[in-house]
């Protein structure tokens, strides 16, 4: 039966590894990291690209510029926009650019317009911020410190909540994220010495932003740019000081942006996931071993779904003669990971996903069944803005 025994542990290995990187990075991450330094002192710039956001750029101009220290330039690229997205941005203190290229749509070319714009007078921090965000009282000044200091990137927390109360789905989604973007994120900081970046709430120092890396339609472009920095050896520190938040969307608008985010990723770690674990080994790096093996770990609904497939499929091979060691270690290791996510919803989860909720997790992971198939008979390849409450189809 040695075929079978052979059978069981490919069907199980991969499945094994990352539920160990998910256990092991939320176990690494149910504690702050505090971090401090001293005031920034060079220049910072903020930019906020926006597309059609005449609704929700007023409040996240007014929140913005409340919490900048004095000095820092405000920056609002209204990207294609047909709305008063440009007007609304005027009546705030801050630059107005105004980019018009139906061609080459997304923020990553928004980026790249303010960098032209700011190659005349460079500042030496730089802080990227979502038109539909708020970020937390200090948070600039404590991003701008630990770029400073550390000469390298840093990164907020970037959460997202639920304005409406709707409750269940979205609260199961709200939940998902903060393990992904918190505990998952700090341990990862923790285990390779590196945060990744979310595209929203990252600084990084003026050298490292780059115009060719910038003007891109990628649909995960804070990924691309994690994965890029990383192979030239530049490091992103997760600065909890400063938190970025943004309401949750309605339930099928959560969908749409489950699916652009999920799709990114997993194409993000098919391809580019062992390519950097192998580079990490070859050059020793820990921090390249660490987002190489972060990229492996598919979003955790898709991951439980796929390794208890795999478990069922591992103890039919064991009815069949085949051991059954390959379904105690996989189900050993579901057990594991489990924990390790209850775990992280007991630290710091409760507020986020009521108790009350927690019925509504494998209804999530059932109506996220959708995106997954979507991957192979609908990749979605192009940005597509998320729909705000409130605003008609």
């Amino acid at each position: 039966m040695q075929f079978l025994d052979l059978v069981a542990w490919l069907a199980v290995i991969p499945f094994c590894l990352c539920l160990t990187v998910l256990g092991v990075e939320c176990l690494m991450g149910l504690r702050p990291i505090r971090s401090s330094g001293p005031a920034a002192s060079g220049k910072i710039a903020v930019i906020m690209p926006a597309h059609n956001e005449a609704m929700t750029i007023g409040e996240s101009l007014g929140s913005l510029i409340a919490n900048c220290p004095p000095g820092v330039r405000c920056i609002v690229v209204a990207d294609n926009c047909t709305d008063d997205t440009a007007q609304i941005a005027r009546a705030h203190d801050c630059e107005v650019l105004v980019r018009d290229d139906p061609a080459l749509r997304g923020k990553g070319f928004a980026l790249a317009h303010a960098y032209d714009h700011l190659a005349l007078d460079p500042p030496d921090v730089i802080i990227v911020i979502d038109a539909d965000c708020a970020i937390s009282k200090g948070g600039i000044a404590a991003l701008a410190s630990a770029v400073e200091a550390s000469g390298m990137a840093a990164q907020s927390v970037n959460l997202q909540f639920d304005r409406s109360r709707s409750g269940g789905l979205v609260d199961v989604s709200n939940f998902a994220l903060l393990v992904k973007n918190l505990v998952r994120t700090r341990g990862l900081q923790r285990l390779s010495g590196s945060s990744s970046l979310f595209g929203t709430g990252m600084a990084l120092p003026w050298r490292y932003f780059r115009r060719e890396t910038l003007a891109t339609d990628n649909i995960v472009d804070d990924l691309a740019l994690t994965v890029e920095l990383g192979r030239a050896g530049v490091r992103c520190k997760l600065v909890e000081e400063a938190v970025v938040s943004s309401p949750s969307a309605n339930w099928a608008e959560t969908i749409n942006q489950r699916r652009r985010w999920e799709h990114g990723f997993l194409i993000t770690g098919m391809t580019k996931a062992l390519p950097l674990l192998a580079l990490g080994l070859r050059r020793g790096s820990r921090r390249l071993c660490g987002y190489g093996l972060h990229l492996l770990v598919p979003p955790l609904a898709l991951l439980l779904m796929l390794a208890s497939t795999m478990l069922v499929l591992a103890i039919v091979l064991a009815a069949l003669g085949a051991s059954l060691t390959p379904a105690v270690t996989l189900g050993s290791l579901l057990v594991f990971a489990g924990l390790a996510v209850f775990a992280a919803w007991v630290a710091e989860g409760r507020k986020t996903l009521p108790w009350q909720s927690l019925v509504q997790i494998p209804i999530y992971a059932l109506r996220k069944v959708p995106i997954y198939a979507g991957l192979l008979l609908s990749r979605q390849t192009s940005w597509t803005r998320t729909r705000r409450d409130g605003e008609e189809s």
